[in-house]
C-alpha cells in the first residue's frame, strides 16, 4: 500500500556523501515501480531528516562503501523504513543526479590517494 500511496524513495550516496534522491512510483493500479511495468522516477528534494534516516542505514557498516543506494518506504506513521540496501550492483540513476560523475571521480581519486 505504501508504494501505491507514496512511492519508494531511493537515496544515492557516494563515499558516504548524499548525491541525490528520487521517488520511484508505480503506474496507476500497480505496485511495481520498474519502468518495464510502467513505473517512473522523478528527482525528489529530500528533507534533511529524510536524508539522515537514509544515512543512518549506512552508519553500522564496518567500512563506508564507494557507492550505495538506500531504498526506503514510509510506514503508516510517515516514518521512513528500509526496504533495500543496494551495495553490490545498484543502478545509481545518473540522469537524475547531475553531480554523480564528479562525486564518483572525486571519491575514487581520494581512495586511490589514501591507499
Amino acid at each position: 500500500a505504501a508504494i501505491e500511496r507514496d512511492g519508494e524513495l531511493s537515496f544515492i550516496f557516494i563515499d558516504g556523501n548524499h548525491s541525490h534522491t528520487l521517488r520511484k512510483s508505480a503506474a496507476e493500479g500497480d505496485y511495481r515501480i520498474q519502468s518495464s511495468y510502467g513505473g517512473y522516477e522523478n528527482v525528489y528534494d529530500a528533507s534533511p531528516a529524510e536524508t539522515q534516516a537514509a544515512r543512518d542505514v549506512l552508519e553500522p557498516l564496518n567500512e563506508m562503501p564507494l557507492y550505495a543506494r538506500v531504498d526506503m518506504l514510509s510506514d503508516d506513521d510517515g516514518n521512513l523504513r528500509l526496504m533495500e540496501l543496494e551495495l553490490i550492483e545498484p543502478y545509481l540513476y545518473p540522469l537524475q543526479g547531475p553531480n554523480l560523475g564528479p562525486l564518483m571521480a572525486e571519491a575514487v581519486q581520494r581512495r586511490l590517494s589514501d591507499g
